[in-house]
């Protein structure tokens, strides 16, 4: 059952305003020879949706953002580890209405574990130190009480001091809007910490009032093109857009934004309501980088870098190939890998887009043309040997492209341990 999380804080708050001095925020990042998680987590709150409080009153219209916030890192219920990694890095930021970008509010990894690794720790502990309330899982308890208090404290100071008078015209164009303007500059993306989930909570991710297209061709290609204009690079990451009574999917809004996101390096997964958690990805067990170069037509030869995350049963997961021709585009990966050993895999794709997911056709029927990676192709095929070599092609059966190799863009590439993107 879900504890009523916002109330709780709330009293903490007032109760004490400092967590037990043996507990912070980084105590769970690098725990005890516990394995890192492989992902980190970007929580992000629109300023244009909060209302000046002042003194202790506390505003019914901040309540919505304030709730599913609570409810989002609420770690007392089971259902916690389908929403977080254990010992997740997360990042709670303000993105400012001024345009001047974001604010860290907190950051930590979650006093979070599998439970596995639960059953693990209730077997290492002895009877007394469980009756007289030492052993480490009550240590876990008490940091979960502190993480609360201190997220709880966070939610409720950001309302104190906004400023009202800095809010930008809801006219202003897309790409100098606080939503675009707080993706880029000093937005604190950094996959050494783990790849990034971004969740953005705000009630218009920067559209003018009934802003809408007119063909699904448009909206992408005017995405496309705001995403180059504006130059944002979440370099990979996975975006979920959360508002109070969920965003418009009318109008090809929707076309736009997943556009807009593709082109700035990352890839738009849902749109929901703050009634509803946002679905993720699962978080990824191995994460691989490979480095090598794509043949292309008459002997040319680009670089290329692939990312291949898993989760627990091989299924790719923020994944991407990233072709560094032109502007860099960014090709997310779908399918799952099966390997014998530590390599020696095959791949196996899901769905047939690949190179499409970057078209800009009125219709989903697909379109072919040399400014798209591979000319659009949509099939990925490739296999890793036991000495992580990966090799393999792209290819379409509905292309026929002169001075290509067989019809098809081969690829070679080489594991690195040292890659970070």
């Amino acid at each position: 059952m879900i504890r009523c999380f916002c109330l709780l804080s709330i009293l903490l708050i007032f109760a004490s305003a400092c967590s037990r001095a043996d507990y912070s925020p980084d105590k769970y990042c690098y725990y005890e020879g516990e394995v890192s998680s492989l992902r980190q987590s970007f929580l992000i709150l629109d300023e244009n949706d909060v209302i000046l409080e002042t003194g202790n009153e506390i505003l019914q219209k901040n309540q919505p953002w304030r709730d599913f916030f609570y409810k989002l890192l609420n770690l007392n219920e089971t259902a916690a580890l389908q929403r977080f990694a254990a010992r997740e890095r997360i990042t709670l930021l303000v993105a400012h209405a001024d345009g001047s970008g974001t604010e860290e509010l907190f950051s930590g990894c979650l006093p979070l574990f599998s439970m596995k690794e639960i059953q693990k720790i209730k077997e290492d502990s002895s009877a007394i130190s469980i009756f007289a309330g030492t052993d480490k899982l009550s240590e876990i308890k008490d940091d979960i009480k502190d993480f609360e208090k201190l997220i709880g404290k966070a939610l409720f100071d950001v309302a104190k001091s906004i400023s009202e008078a800095s809010k930008l015209s809801k006219t202003v164009d897309f790409i100098d809007s606080s939503f675009v303007q707080s993706l880029g500059g000093n937005f604190p993306i950094d996959n050494s910490n783990g790849l990034s989930r971004v969740v953005f909570y705000t009630s218009n991710p920067g559209l003018q009032p009934g802003k809408t297209w007119n063909n699904r061709g448009l909206a992408r290609s005017e995405g496309f093109a705001m995403a180059l204009d504006a130059g944002v690079n979440l370099e990979g990451a996975e975006v979920h857009l959360v508002g109070p009574k969920g965003l418009t999917r009318s109008g090809n809004q929707q076309e736009f934004l997943s556009a807009f996101f593709l082109g700035s390096k990352s890839e738009l997964k849902s749109i929901v309501s703050s009634k509803t958690l946002p679905k993720s990805s699962p978080a990824p067990i191995r994460v691989n980088r490979f480095v090598g170069y794509v043949q292309y037509p008459e002997s040319t030869k680009y670089p290329v870098k692939i990312r291949l995350a898993t989760d627990q049963n091989g299924t790719l997961t923020d994944s991407w190939l990233i072709l560094e021709r032109g502007h860099t585009p960014y090709i997310p990966i779908t399918g799952s890998l099966t390997c014998a050993e530590l390599f020696d895999c095959s791949y196996t794709a899901k769905g047939d887009g690949f190179a499409q997911l970057l078209a800009v056709s009125d219709t989903k029927e697909p379109t072919f043309n040399g400014d798209l990676p591979f000319a659009g192709a949509r099939t990925l095929s490739f296999k890793i040997d036991a000495e992580g070599v990966l090799s393999g092609f792209v290819e379409d059966i509905k292309l026929d492209i002169e001075n290509l190799q067989d019809n098809r863009f081969y690829i070679n590439l080489q594991l690195n341990d040292t890659a970070s993107f």
